[in-house]
């Protein structure tokens, strides 16, 4: 039989352990955070993460970095499509690209498409401002009938205005083995007299009016292209 001391430490020690384990439970309901403690914090670090991206995005433009600048500006957006500022940040580093980059180029409307010697890239915006006037001869005997529409050649390009000036983009395929692979041209858009393009492929820049075969022109326009397009090959 054990001694009555130790009977009674025993139960002691066993009612101490009980008591530390009601206050240790008790202590660890109290620091159980609720759903609406745990909204604000959510709310916070969204709120820390949008400072921080903010900050990146000024350090990126500061640095040069144009594109970073405005690709955590759009992520900023994502997550918080109602902050102004973020917007009015991206409207500035879209419209400096405008200003800081432009190329001029005439264009003979006599020739067919003409190679312009710059280079535009899929998907990034490019201005288009075409001045001057040409002249437009039907070489063609007609009657009262008058011309068919059914009659034009693939040369027209359907969906454009006769002779409104049009973009063409000829891309370069990569090589998959010995034989190069032939350029290839995209679709014919409307350029105009004054027009944005976002390009559907990234190429050599070709230009010319739409006519038919079996007309004369005359003339030459004069095309201003600013934003994203650079020279194929550095000027001399």
């Amino acid at each position: 039989m054990q001694p009555r001391s130790s009977i009674v430490m025993q139960a002691l020690l066993t009612t101490a352990a009980l008591c530390l384990f009601a206050v240790s439970v008790s202590q660890t309901s109290a620091q159980t955070p609720t759903v609406k403690q745990l909204d604000r914090d959510a709310e916070r670090a969204r709120i820390e993460y949008l400072k921080q991206l903010g900050n990146l995005a000024t350090k990126y433009d500061e640095a040069g970095e144009t594109e970073r600048a405005k690709k955590v500006l759009r992520q900023i957006l994502d997550l918080a499509p109602d902050i102004e500022e973020a917007q009015k940040r991206l409207d500035e580093l879209e419209e400096r690209i405008f200003a800081e980059q432009s190329l001029e180029v005439e264009v003979d409307v006599a020739k067919s498409w003409v190679p312009t010697g710059f280079l535009v890239e899929k998907d990034k915006p490019v201005r288009f401002e075409t001045t001057g006037t040409y002249k437009f001869i039907v070489n063609s005997t007609l009657g009262a009938d008058g011309l068919s529409t059914a009659d034009l050649d693939h040369h027209l390009v359907p969906g454009i205005n006769c002779g409104a000036l049009m973009g063409l983009i000829v891309t370069q395929p990569k090589a998959d083995g010995r034989d190069k692979p032939k350029p290839k041209p995209g679709t014919p858009f409307l350029i105009g007299a004054k027009s944005e393009k976002r390009p559907e492929a990234t190429g050599m820049l070709f230009l010319r009016v739409n006519v038919p075969t079996g007309t004369t022109s005359n003339g030459k326009l004069k095309v201003k292209m600013s934003g994203h397009v650079r020279r194929a090959t550095p000027s001399p």
